[in-house]
């Protein structure tokens, strides 16, 4: 069973994509802390290898912790 959003996207929007797994362990405020490092002063393209990385990494750390 899937729960379905409609959201109106804009130009630079940054869309988070994951399952319970990303979710159950880490929530928007630390997803938003861990992206804004990796967008600098006036980059405005984030690396999306990065940030899946750098999110991956916290949800997995998260998940560690009993």
């Amino acid at each position: 069973m899937a729960l379905e959003f409609e959201h109106k996207v804009e130009n630079n929007d940054i869309l988070v994509v994951g399952t319970d797994g990303l979710f159950d362990n880490i929530d928007e405020k630390q997803i938003i802390a861990t992206l804004n490092p990796l967008l600098s002063g006036k980059e405005t393209v984030l690396n999306t290898t990065l940030a899946a990385d750098a999110i991956a990494q916290l949800a997995y750390k998260y998940s560690l912790d009993k």
